[in-house]
């Protein structure tokens, strides 16, 4: 049996050969120059739809600029504070919204140009450090923010005059590096849900793991909002299911980031967490508009997945089983220990004389 690549390679890429990184074979040399075009291509189109989107958002957010043109003082974030100590706050929210909004559609234009990238990146990160200096903070554009950061490290020039191998694979590593920023944001928030979970358990509290927990957490959302849900009141009386649904929850975001090495979940992956988001909007009444766009984006139209789903290695790649695979697979090919020869018998005894 031949043996991977990574077996022979550092530690660190034998481990996540072993344990994470499942890739898509190709017969040929021939086939990975050809799927890396094509993922190339796809990633391209996907990065130029990033930044359509985004326009949206800039649009959208002008919709508050009048109402905060009218406050006599801010206490924005550290990052945009200093507008505000050398300028009016009418003069600071006009140049926050009008670099905001005009780097928006200049990054739109000319997605290729590296400076723009990082003057749109800088405009959101100005405009996110004044809206939530308001005694609350929004997570929803977050994932937003940091995804436009990471893109600012793609090639600068043309993209469609990279040709060259080399280039290609250095626009796709930085594409996947988003990738993993965003999955990263969901393995952290799943792992403090099962800290949450244990603590409360620990303590003898109504924790996640009871029956009645998930019930509990949507009947004190609902308490505590006013608006109402469409799903809320069923998840508040009916226990069993929505139990299901949130352990299935702290599986799918803990082991979220595993999933930038398995190319052929992403798919799946991406449009179970976009059900996440929408179910969570049913029963809870949370928003996150953008995090189902750049889940769509980045996963759901992922450039690494294959062309064609094979259902069985799809469902081997899952985290967990992965991993039972690779330790009955280990336990299969064990090496085998012979049986032991039999000793030679006993010298016999001399004789006597």
């Amino acid at each position: 049996m031949e043996r991977p690549a990574w077996s022979s390679g550092p530690f660190a890429t034998r481990f996540l050969g072993r344990h994470f990184w499942s890739n898509t074979p190709h017969d040929t040399l021939a086939d990975s120059v050809v799927a890396q075009r094509r993922s190339f291509e796809k990633a391209a189109v996907i990065v130029r739809a990033f930044y359509a989107v985004g326009i949206y958002w800039t649009v959208s957010a002008t919709n508050q600029w009048p109402g905060y043109r009218q406050l006599t003082q801010a206490h924005p974030q550290w990052p945009a504070r200093w507008w505000f100590d050398w300028f009016a706050v009418r003069t600071s929210v006009d140049i926050i919204y009008c670099a905001y909004l005009g780097t928006a559609i200049l990054v739109l234009l000319m997605p290729q140009k590296r400076l723009l990238r990082a003057v749109y990146a800088i405009s959101l990160l100005e405009y996110m450090a004044f809206v939530n200096g308001f005694d609350k903070i929004n997570h929803d554009m977050h994932g937003w923010l940091f995804v436009s950061f990471v893109l600012i490290l793609l090639p600068g020039g043309s993209w469609r005059e990279r040709r060259s191998l080399v280039d290609r694979q250095f626009f796709l590593t930085v594409f996947w590096a988003a990738q993993t920023v965003v999955l990263f944001f969901y393995t952290l928030t799943g792992l403090w849900k099962i800290n949450f979970a244990i603590r409360s358990a620990v303590v003898g509290h109504n924790s996640a793991f009871n029956f009645s927990g998930f019930s509990y957490i949507v009947a004190n959302r609902l308490l505590q909002s006013p608006s109402k849900t469409v799903l809320g009141n069923y998840f508040s009386r009916t226990e069993l299911l929505g139990w299901a649904l949130f352990l299935g929850t702290m599986y799918l975001e803990s082991a979220s980031l595993i999933i930038a090495f398995r190319p052929r979940l992403q798919r799946i992956w991406g449009a179970s967490l976009i059900f996440f988001h929408l179910g969570t909007q049913l029963a809870m009444g949370f928003t996150f508009g953008p995090n189902i766009v750049l889940v769509g984006l980045l996963f759901v139209c992922s450039p690494f997945a294959p062309a064609r789903i094979d259902v069985r290695a799809t469902f081997l790649d899952l985290p967990v089983i992965h991993f039972a695979k690779g330790r009955w697979d280990a336990w299969r090919h064990r090496p085998r220990t012979t049986e032991a020869e039999p000793s030679p018998p006993p010298q016999a005894e001399a004789t006597l004389a």
